[in-house]
């Protein structure tokens, strides 16, 4: 078992640059589309991430870490998120 262990941790030593890269990627063409569409939205709306926050029950921390693109957002508060703006989930998430 320990055996095991070792030569999954060697392997996860090997692949770990190119997961890094791959998660960056990710990143990059799908939560940055998503990140933009929600600051854009919020803007047109004239909204502070407190109102958006207080109609959306998201926290106004957390909207600000998505909007930063330090947080991820799952599709439960991305759906809060877009109801909250007046949008469709889809509108938020298409062509990505």
């Amino acid at each position: 078992m320990l055996t095991i262990a070792n030569n999954c941790l060697c392997c996860l030593q090997l692949f770990a640059p190119s997961l890094k890269g791959m998660v960056k990627d990710l990143d990059k063409q799908l939560f940055e589309p998503i990140r933009k569409r929600l600051i854009e939205a919020r803007k047109a709306q004239s909204l502070s991430q407190e109102a958006l926050a207080a109609k959306s029950d998201v926290e106004r921390v957390a909207i600000g870490y998505i909007e930063q693109g330090r947080r991820r957002p799952t599709l439960p508060t991305l759906y809060r998120l877009s109801k909250a703006l007046g949008m469709k989930l889809e509108d938020l998430i298409k062509n990505l």
